[in-house]
């Protein structure tokens, strides 16, 4: 699944900085609730290297 929510989120990213919130708000919840530790700290990791992205650009 992770496979096809990355380049979706891209996607509405790049076309509107707007939906960036919205994916934030939704990596949140995936790592929030995602059972395998391992997962849970790839998510996390994208959800800091996205915020990181943001704040320096």
């Amino acid at each position: 699944m992770m496979k096809a929510h990355l380049p979706q989120a891209a996607l509405s990213i790049d076309v509107t900085l707007d939906s960036l919130n919205c994916e934030l708000h939704r990596l949140k919840a995936w790592a929030e609730e995602e059972k395998d530790p391992v997962h849970k700290a790839i998510l996390n990791s994208l959800l800091g290297h996205k915020i990181y992205n943001f704040v320096i650009n």
